[in-house]
């Protein structure tokens, strides 16, 4: 049986509250967000909140997966609503929380972003407590993409490793074996 963690769910409340409304139809409880980021969160565009700037859209997912294997960036959250080249819109969810990173970017529906926000709880649980137990190396770099521009990929990267170097894990079920490897009664034994 899976040891469930409690989530902190504090967030800014005025972009708080308007990050909720966008998925409050959707969604009983709010995304997950370290208190530390949601105070520093910034409106970007109507619908886009993110802790930093943005030096290209978050459409283009591999620009921010590189900034983070060269850790040339600070501990980041962005999370809102774009539209799509193919004029639909896409949920984004970018957490950089060293030693590990999450980069999700789905279509924008009810379905798709309620499986995000399962998953973003799942990892940030994992994550913690693997972290937590010193099971992630301080300089290490877990990341998980699940990005319909750039697909779905795990990679527990090495310091100092190139992105052309990184290997990527895209088995039959990249999310669920990500997740397992996070597991800490898994991360263990392997």
């Amino acid at each position: 049986m899976k040891k469930e963690t409690k989530l902190p769910s504090k967030q800014s409340p005025a972009l708080g509250a308007k990050i909720q409304k966008m998925f409050s139809p959707w969604l009983e409880s709010p995304f997950w967000m370290p208190e530390s980021m949601s105070a520093r969160l910034q409106s970007k565009g109507e619908t886009l909140f993110a802790t930093r700037d943005l030096p290209i859209i978050p459409q283009h997912t591999e620009v921010y997966v590189q900034e983070a294997l060269h850790w040339s960036t600070s501990n980041y959250l962005i999370i809102g609503v774009m539209a799509s080249a193919d004029q639909g819109k896409e949920f984004i969810y970018y957490l950089l929380r060293k030693p590990v990173a999450l980069f999700i970017q789905r279509p924008y529906l009810k379905e798709e972003v309620v499986g995000a926000k399962k998953l973003i709880d799942e990892f940030v649980n994992l994550s913690l407590e693997a972290t937590g137990l010193g099971l992630l190396g301080t300089r290490d770099l877990f990341i998980l993409m699940d990005s319909v521009s750039a697909g779905t990929r795990w990679s527990h990267v090495p310091p100092e490793t190139e992105f052309a170097d990184v290997i990527w894990q895209i088995g039959e079920n990249p999310i669920e074996e990500a997740l397992d490897f996070l597991n800490p009664g898994l991360l263990r034994s392997q």
